[in-house]
C-alpha cells in the first residue's frame, strides 16, 4: 500500500539517462542503508530500510550519491551566494527537511531524489568530511557536575552554550535574503577551535544524524559560521 508521499510525490520512470537538473537542484541516488532498531518489546533487531514505508520520513533517508548537477548556481532559490562544491558520484548527507520534501523518482533498481543544493551539508569520504555552503562541524560538551562522584558518559547532559569545531568549509560569499551581507567575513575559526555560540545549539543547530541511525564517527552538529559569538584560546 502506497503512502500519501508516495502517491503524490513519486514519479516512476525506466531510466534517468535524459534528466538533467534545473533551477539549483542536483540529482542524487539514495544510498541503500541498514537500520538497526529496537521492537516494542526490547529486542534489537536489523532490517533493510529500502520498502519501509514508516521510515520515509526518518534521517535514514539523508544519505545520497550524487549522479547530476547543474554546471553553476542560478542562485534563484538559495538564501546564500555559493558556489558549486560537489562532483558526480560524491556521497553527501542533506538537510532532513530538504529529503523529506523531495521529489522521489523510482526506476526499477532505485530510487532518485532532487535535492535543492543548499540543502546539501556535507560530503562524505572515507577517511574524511568536507562540509559545504558555508557550514561547520562541531562536537558538543557536556555539562560538568560539582560531585565527587564518577557521572556516566550517558547521564550527562549536553552544555548548550559549547561547541569544538570538527570540520569546516569554505565561508559563503554572502547572504541573499539579509540584503547581501557577508555575515561569515572575519571570522577567525579553525578545527579544534573551542567556542561559544550566540544562542544555545538547540535553537539553531540541528544534529547531522539522527542518533538511532549514526554512521559517521561522531555525533555532529551544524550550523554557519554567523552563529558564532567567540572562540576560547
Amino acid at each position: 500500500m502506497q503512502t500519501l508521499r508516495e502517491k503524490h510525490v513519486t514519479i516512476n520512470i525506466k531510466n534517468i539517462e535524459n534528466i538533467v537538473p534545473q533551477n539549483d537542484y542536483v540529482l542524487c541516488k539514495r544510498l541503500h542503508n541498514n537500520i538497526t532498531d529496537l521492537t516494542l518489546g526490547g529486542i534489537q533487531r536489523t532490517t533493510e530500510s529500502w520498502n519501509r514505508d514508516q521510515f520515509l520520513t526518518e534521517n535514514s533517508e539523508r544519505i545520497f550519491e550524487i549522479i547530476s548537477l547543474p554546471d553553476k548556481l542560478k542562485g534563484c532559490k538559495g538564501k546564500w551566494k555559493t558556489q558549486i562544491d560537489l562532483q558526480v558520484g560524491d556521497k553527501v548527507v542533506v538537510q532532513y527537511y530538504g529529503s523529506l520534501n523531495s521529489k522521489v523518482i523510482k526506476t526499477q533498481d532505485c530510487e532518485y531524489r532532487f535535492i535543492l543544493y543548499y540543502d546539501i551539508i556535507t560530503k562524505v569520504y572515507p577517511d574524511k568530511l568536507i562540509p559545504i555552503n558555508g557550514y561547520i562541524l562541531f562536537t558538543t560538551l557536556k555539562l560538568a557536575f560539582n560531585t565527587n562522584l564518577v557521572i556516566p558518559e550517558y547521564a550527562r547532559k549536553t552544555d548548550p552554550r559549547y561547541g569544538i569545531i570538527e570540520h569546516i568549509s569554505p565561508p559563503n560569499e554572502y547572504y541573499i535574503r539579509e540584503k547581501n551581507y557577508n555575515y561569515d567575513k572575519g571570522i577567525d575559526i579553525k578545527v579544534r577551535d573551542k567556542v561559544i555560540f550566540i544562542m544555545p545549539i538547540d535553537r539553531f543547530a540541528p544534529i547531522l544524524e539522527d542518533k538511532k541511525y549514526r554512521t559517521l564517527d561522531k555525533e555532529y552538529y551544524y550550523c554557519q559560521r554567523h552563529r558564532i559569538g567567540a572562540k576560547i584560546e
